[in-house]
C-alpha cells in the first residue's frame, strides 16, 4: 500500500479514471450478455460472463467487439420525397377535397388590376 501512496496525484487520478472505465465496461457488457438472446451471441453465455468478469479491461472489450451478432434490421423501403412532402402538407393543411386539382406551385396567383370590374359612374 505504500507504493500507492507514493504515486503523484496525477497518476492517482488517471488510475481512478481507468478503474471507473473498467467497471463501466464490465457492467455494460454483463447487462448486454444477460439481455441479449442466445441466438445473437457467438458461443455460450456462461463462457462470456467468465471472460467479462475475469478478463479485467480486455474481457468486456473482446465481448463487445467479437461476441455480439448484429440485430435483425427491418429495412423499410424509403418513401419518395414528393410523397412525404404531400403527406406532410395533408397533415398540416388538411387533405384536398375529392376531385379537386392541385394548383401548380410555379405559377403566381394573378391579381386583378385596381378598379377593373367596377363600372364607372357618369
Amino acid at each position: 500500500m505504500d507504493a500507492l501512496t507514493d504515486l503523484p496525484t496525477a497518476a492517482l487520478v488517471l488510475l481512478g479514471i481507468a478503474l471507473l472505465a473498467q467497471l463501466a465496461l464490465m457492467i455494460w457488457a454483463l447487462v448486454d450478455v444477460i439481455k441479449r438472446p442466445d441466438d445473437r451471441i457467438r458461443g455460450p453465455k456462461w463462457l462470456w460472463v467468465i471472460i467479462i468478469v475475469f478478463g479485467e479491461l480486455i474481457g468486456p472489450i473482446v465481448y463487445l467487439a467479437v461476441a455480439r451478432l448484429p440485430e435483425a434490421v427491418d429495412v423499410a423501403r424509403p418513401t419518395p420525397t414528393a410523397d412525404r412532402a404531400s403527406a406532410a402538407a395533408d397533415v398540416l393543411y388538411g387533405s384536398p377535397p375529392a376531385g379537386a386539382q392541385a394548383q401548380p406551385v410555379d405559377e403566381p396567383v394573378q391579381e386583378s388590376p385596381a378598379g377593373s370590374g367596377q363600372a364607372e359612374a357618369d
